[in-house]
């Protein structure tokens, strides 16, 4: 049985609210996260990662970032 533990609340609601859909609704939920993969528009792409990346730098309580530039491409 899966289990999520948050805050020491043992959690498996979302799990089972998936499991529980009905398979035409399990097939629909599926075939819209494949239809956000597929998306060809990179341009789009390119600039939500760009603006993640900033965001995601910009809101830490250390200066150390996230993502350096020195390291795209190797490890991101």
């Amino acid at each position: 049985m899966f289990t999520r533990t948050l805050s020491g609340i043992r959690n498996t609601h979302l799990f089972h609210s998936y499991i529980d859909l009905p398979k035409p609704k399990q097939t629909e939920a599926v075939n819209l996260l494949q239809s956000w993969l597929d998306s060809e528009d990179e341009e789009e792409q390119q600039k939500t990662g760009e603006y993640l990346i900033q965001v995601l730098d910009g809101d830490r309580l250390s200066e150390r970032q996230l993502f350096p530039a020195e390291l795209k491409g190797i490890t991101w």
